[in-house]
């Protein structure tokens, strides 16, 4: 007689449903640091290509590129540009 009890199979990792991505209108021309960092997650997400950022924004590849490793840098702080110093040290 096998009193063995089998341990209860894994249950799957919940996965959280992520919002959807909100892209600044095509026609912006002041960015904020929030507006930028929606630009940064849309690319992360998957929701837009830096071709079609540029494209739709006007916006340099390079100046894609520094908004993402300033957001891997520092957050949403990294994209400020009022009192940039305070940030970056």
């Amino acid at each position: 007689m096998d009193t063995h009890i089998a341990p209860p199979a894994p249950k799957p990792p919940r996965v959280m449903a992520e919002a959807p991505v909100e892209l600044p209108p095509a026609t912006l021309s002041r960015w904020s640091a929030e507006r930028k960092a929606d630009v940064v997650r849309a690319l992360r997400a998957g929701a837009i290509s830096a071709d079609e950022a540029c494209a739709r924004w006007s916006l340099s590849p390079e100046e894609v590129e520094r908004w993402e490793a300033l957001f891997d840098l520092d957050g949403l702080n990294g994209l400020r540009t009022t009192h940039v110093w305070k940030y970056r040290r």
